[in-house]
């Protein structure tokens, strides 16, 4: 028998996005996105909301989900009205901080959230009361142990640094012989210009230089980047570097966005950031926004949402040198990675629109044939007997795929035996069809059970992730590839009774039993050209539908009658159906009941 493709369904969102981003839906209520955004697991996202429209788009306002995205709340931090928020730093589901600036004076301030964001109150009131106080970072290294950064004060002038060891209650200064001094007395620090990697923190500063601590802020050193100096059109301040980012302790990049050159100049290092190289990278680096994969060495994620440098999202696996486009043409705003598989970005949005942030549904890192956390998923069906005409629905969940090879991802095999656990399925002889070869989550895999695909007869449905597989036919089909035994994990087989039409099980079932209670059909030839159908119903339908299938599952005829409650006569013309057996299909008042005449 030929083998099959299976069909599955795929949202156009999912199309658009390259099927690596999901779309979801956050209620800003005004045209904007997110320009900040934290994960803290799985299913935990907060953000926090610029609007667009605004003379400055810093907001008070808050995002959350705590359901992968499902559902997204919003709501404001309630602050003093001179206040926006400048970062966002969540501890979990309940529990977050926001460094909170002035833009029109010398001020700054840290408020925190223990109930999901439903009240704010300020911590560390002692903090940013100099006459340049600016606040610019809040973050964290676990529950307990935080640091906030804002503009250099105090003379000679270093930059304004805080610790906690309580939870945020109580806060003390950094010493400021500990603080390295200024490049240049009229450098700052930029609103959540930062990041942090296996307990070390790092910002950046409009003169170029790279500030670090690796011992919970406690000391902290600098490094120049070595970028030009920059100051954007139409303003008459530095800003050399637009984004940074950490893998890991070593690995990491800063980015300069040169609008007037139209270029992005990047730097790497390998040394933590003690030292910065130039890279001539290959492939789309987008400039909006770039974060590290943590678990990874080198390998980040770059966000575009601008028309002169590109709307999208690309990777790199090499710390900078190469870039790979997961998407174009799309608003990516903020983004971040909790992992290789777990990533969010912002989406810009006008006003009520849909949308506002994407999550990943991919793997970035190479996930080896030997990772452990491999699984082919677990697979259940909607039925295991499937009547002419009705649709089969195959769902699978939980799978993670390897990434090794030209050729890897989810499949779903169909075939004649039972073929769970084996790692060469095809060399079975028994797969009659299958699905193409899926990356991220599978959606469900549909078959109408209309015998123009599959004939009648028992199934089996096993869901397979492969890596390091060949394609020789090159269409992509699940049941064509060669499959390499050490990297292809078969699971469970599951039974599927594709029935045939007419089957008594599918005439005779218990739906049937149960709607003969409230519909009783009976069907006789009461003349050579006319068959009469008796129908006796408990409730009126005036429109009460007719279907007669000859014994191939060809409709021959269908029309609607009204039926009255209690005996209908019905007369069906049957000059034009050929002598045989036919199947009678009656639905009215919502029960359905299927009788057998043979036409003389």
């Amino acid at each position: 028998m030929k083998k099959q493709l299976l069909a599955v369904f795929i949202s156009l969102a999912a199309f658009s996005a390259q099927a690596q981003w999901i779309n979801q839906n956050v209620p800003f209520g005004y045209e904007g996105y997110i320009n900040d955004i934290r994960i803290t697991d799985v299913n935990t996202v907060w953000g926090n909301a610029w609007d667009a429209l605004a003379t400055d788009p810093y907001t008070q306002n808050w995002v959350r989900t705590i359901d992968g995205g499902n559902v997204w709340t919003s709501g404001s931090v309630g602050a003093p009205s001179q206040y926006v928020i400048s970062n966002i730093w969540p501890i979990d589901a309940d529990t977050c901080y926001v460094s909170m600036c002035n833009l029109s004076a010398a001020d700054g301030a840290v408020f925190k959230t223990t109930n999901g964001g439903a009240a704010w109150s300020q911590v560390g009131s002692n903090m940013f009361g100099a006459s340049s106080s600016f606040a610019n970072v809040v973050y964290f290294w676990d529950a307990q142990n935080g640091m906030v950064m804002g503009d250099p004060i105090g003379a000679p002038l270093k930059y304004e640094l805080w610790l906690t060891n309580d939870y945020g209650n109580t806060w003390t200064p950094v010493d400021p012989a500990n603080i390295p001094t200024l490049t240049n007395s009229a450098e700052y620090g930029i609103t959540n210009l930062f990041d942090a990697a296996d307990g070390r923190v790092w910002f950046a500063t409009t003169y170029g230089d790279v500030y670090r601590t690796i011992d919970n802020g406690l000391t902290w050193t600098k490094s120049a980047s070595g970028f030009p100096s920059y100051i954007p059109t139409g303003t008459t301040s530095r800003q050399d570097i637009s984004n940074i980012a950490f893998s890991d302790s070593l690995h990491g990049l800063i980015m300069q966005v040169d609008a007037n050159n139209t270029i992005i100049r990047l730097k790497s290092t390998v040394d933590g950031g003690l030292t910065w190289t130039d890279v001539a990278f290959t492939g789309t680096l987008f400039g909006g926004d770039i974060t590290g994969i943590p678990g990874t060495t080198g390998s980040f994620v770059s966000a575009g949402s601008n028309a002169t440098f590109g709307f999208g999202t690309s990777f790199t696996l090499d710390n900078g040198a190469t870039w790979l486009e997961i998407d174009n043409n799309i608003s990516h705003t903020a983004v971040e990675f909790l992992d290789s598989v777990t990533g969010w970005t912002g989406e810009y949005i006008t006003a009520a629109s849909v949308g506002g942030a994407w999550k990943f549904d991919g793997a970035l890192a190479t996930i080896t044939c030997s990772d452990p956390n491999i699984y082919h998923g677990d697979m259940t069906v909607n039925d295991s007997s499937i009547c002419f005409n009705d649709t089969l629905t195959v769902t699978t969940v939980g799978v993670l795929a390897p990434t090794e090879g030209a050729v890897h991802g989810f499949s779903v095999l169909l075939s004649s035996v039972d073929i769970s656990g084996n790692s060469d399925p095809i060399g079975t002889g028994a797969v009659v069809g299958g699905t193409g070869v899926i990356h991220g989550t599978p959606p469900p895999t549909v078959l109408l059970n209309d015998q123009t695909v599959f004939p009648p007869g028992v199934y089996y449905f096993t869901p397979i992730v492969y890596g390091n597989a060949t394609d020789p036919a090159g269409q992509g089909n699940s049941y064509d590839l060669v499959y390499d035994p050490n990297c292809t994990f078969t699971g469970t087989s599951v039974y599927v009774n594709l029935l045939d039409f007419g089957d008594p099980q599918c005439i005779d079932d218990g739906i049937s039993d149960f709607t003969l209670a409230t519909l009783s059909v009976k069907a006789y030839q009461s003349s050579p050209d006319m068959i009469s159908i008796n129908i006796n119903a408990v409730k009126s339908d005036n429109h009460t539908l007719v279907n007669i299938f000859d014994l191939t599952g060809r409709n021959v005829f269908t029309n609607t009658y009204q039926v009255a409650k209690g005996l209908n006569v019905l007369p069906v013309p049957a000059s034009n159906l050929s002598s045989g057996t036919y199947l009678i299909q009656t639905v009215s008042g919502g029960s359905v009941v299927t009788t057998k005449i043979t036409k003389l």
